[in-house]
């Protein structure tokens, strides 16, 4: 009888150590997946920050053209008014106190 006490007890140590064995390899497992999620969230953060730095890139050069098409038509409107104004600005002085006299 005390032969199977000592047996059951035995049994139960092992049993005890074999959950110890398994609880603590789940918490190892779990911490390896938290540590890999979490580096994969970094790297992945990094990634997409590298992307926005480059479409930001992108669209500022973008940007950048139009607007000196933009001054480029707008210096050439700005030339031809000032040489319309140099040919015909007498004519139109003339043509406005016509006007104004004749009112």
């Amino acid at each position: 009888m005390d032969k199977m006490v000592e047996t059951i007890i035995e049994m139960d140590k092992q049993a005890r150590k074999r959950t110890e064995e398994a609880e603590a390899y789940q918490r190892k497992a779990q911490e390896e997946l938290e540590l890999k999620e979490k580096r994969l969230l970094s790297e992945r953060l990094k990634q997409a920050r590298v992307e926005i730095d480059e479409l930001a890139r992108g669209e500022e050069q973008e940007a950048k053209k139009k607007l000196d098409e933009a001054k480029s038509g707008n210096d050439a409107a700005v030339q031809k008014m000032e040489a319309l104004y140099k040919e015909r600005s007498t004519q139109w002085v003339q043509e406005i106190v016509r006007r104004v006299l004749e009112a």
